[in-house]
Formats: structure tokens, sequence, C-alpha cells
């Protein structure tokens, strides 16, 4: 990977980190500009970082971007390096409620790693997997699952869309002695 454009430099003074703009760099922002740190991460990596990596300076000197002072972290162990950096203790690891992974708590209440596994968890009702959704769509009146599941039969066809699950024609489910009568 071989960045080979000229780059003119310029300091953000408020958020204290260099940037420059580039319409058709692929870390590029709306706005055209690309922070740096991540540039010089991303060469030092040999690949261009995800929306959802972070960029450590490990002297916490935010000037210095030198290859060898950056360090490309997730979210979560950014935000731990900090912490225990400015003194903060981690009270505990846990293990996310939702996907399994092992996590540090800032606070006793908090039961998942992440936003996304928060926001899945605090689901009135467990939507079944793909799998188990079709097999259900294919032996039972949509009316009778959302009775069952406790939600609108109009939940059940927006999970259906969302899994890509084909329903049932119209008629499907009309007792077959009744068809043949009115043929």
């Amino acid at each position: 990977m071989v960045y080979t454009k000229d780059i003119d430099l310029k300091f953000h003074k408020s958020l204290g980190y260099y940037y420059f703009f580039d319409k058709g760099h692929p870390l590029c922002y709306a706005d055209n500009k690309v922070w740096y740190h991540r540039h010089v991460a991303s060469l030092k990596s040999g690949r261009w970082l995800s929306g959802n990596e972070h960029v450590h300076h490990k002297d916490r000197n935010s000037g210095n971007n030198d290859p060898e002072n950056l360090e490309s972290v997730t979210p979560q162990e950014h935000a731990r390096i900090h912490a225990l950096e400015n003194g903060f203790s981690i009270l505990s690891e846990y293990i996310c409620e939702v996907c399994g992974i092992v996590y540090c708590a800032w606070k006793h209440t908090q039961t998942t790693c992440s936003d996304e596994c928060r926001d899945f968890a605090s689901r009135k009702v467990l939507r079944p997997s793909k799998e188990a959704l079709e097999i259900l769509i294919w032996s039972t009146p949509t009316t009778k699952i959302a009775q069952s599941l406790g939600v609108s039969d109009k939940a059940i066809e927006k999970w259906c869309k969302l899994y890509k699950i084909d329903k049932p024609p119209i008629g499907y489910w009309a007792p077959k002695d009744t068809l043949s009568e009115t043929y």
C-alpha cells in the first residue's frame, strides 16, 4: 500500500490533531478531511483502518505521528488505556450477556460490552434465529406465531423481511376442504 500524493498538513487547534484534505482518500470524511495519524497508522499496518478502529498515541502526544508511536486499537481498548493512564480504576472484567466477550466495566450497572449489544439486550422480545423463524413461518400461521411470542403479526412480517424469508402466499393456511368445495 503506497500513497504518493503530496500532503499539505493543517493543525486542528481545538482537537490537537493534524489533518489534510483529499477527496479520493479511503479514510476521508464527508468534508474530505483525513486525520493524519489514521493515515500513518494505516500505512504502518499495510491496510486502511476501518471505522471502528481508533489510533492511540503511545506517548500521549497527539502531534507525534511517528509510526512507532501509533497503535491501532478497538474503541473499548482505547477507552481502557486512557482511563488507566488518567488514574481511573477498572471495576472488574465481565462477560457480555449478549455476545459473550470479556470486557471491562466502568459502572456496576453495565451488563454489555458495547452500544450494539446494549440495544440488542434492551429488546422486549428475543427475536428467533433465521432458521427457527423460517421453520415457524412455514409450519404455523403468522397470527399464531405473533400471539405466542407476544408481538404483532406486523413484527413477524418485519423479521421475515430483515432475514429475507419468503412468507407463505395468501390462502396457504385456508382449510383444504373449503378450497375443494368452491371448485
